[in-house]
């Protein structure tokens, strides 16, 4: 790793000489480079601590690191406390909902009683009208009326029963 990093800074240092065009005094001929002196320059840097600091990292001093990790930790208990209120919320608000379907039941009693009631009720007036109308074909077939009172009655209780 380390002659890896050497490497790219011996070629950032050519670049830089390059870019530079440094030149001799009168003569105005390029400076030679000498692969060792920039391998030494390379090596000075690297054993001085430099190294290339990837794209869109940033280094900070020591106090710079605590504010940043202050600021962090800060802005983490901030988000703690938020999902902790989020959370209290959240149980509020399914509490709620339960007492609302619990009202909502309450509510639809009476509603389900009235229906049941009506639907017992219609099916007694059609027992009513269907015996009246079969009176007379009880009476013409000799059939006992016990016997259809008795199968209207099952009917009925069926019905109120909730049985179909």
């Amino acid at each position: 790793m380390k002659n890896k990093i050497i490497e790219e800074m011996k070629k950032e240092i050519i670049k830089g000489f390059k870019q530079a065009d440094c030149r001799k005094p009168y003569t105005n001929e390029p400076y030679p480079y000498f692969d060792s002196q920039i391998l030494n320059i390379s090596e000075a840097l690297y054993n001085a601590g430099y190294r290339k600091v990837p794209y869109g990292a940033v280094i900070l001093s020591p106090e710079e690191r605590d504010d940043e990790i202050k600021t962090y930790n800060e802005e983490r208990v901030e988000f703690e406390k938020r999902i902790e209120r989020l959370n209290s919320q959240l149980v509020e608000y399914a509490n709620e909902n339960l007492k609302l379907k619990a009202e909502k039941r309450e509510y639809e009693k009476p509603i389900d009683k009235f229906i049941k009631d009506r639907e017992a009720q219609a099916v007694r007036e059609f027992t009513e009208k269907l015996k009246a109308r079969l009176a007379n074909f009880i009476w013409k077939h000799n059939i006992p009326e016990c016997i259809f009172n008795d199968v209207m009655a099952d009917l009925l209780k069926e019905v109120e029963n909730g049985e179909n």
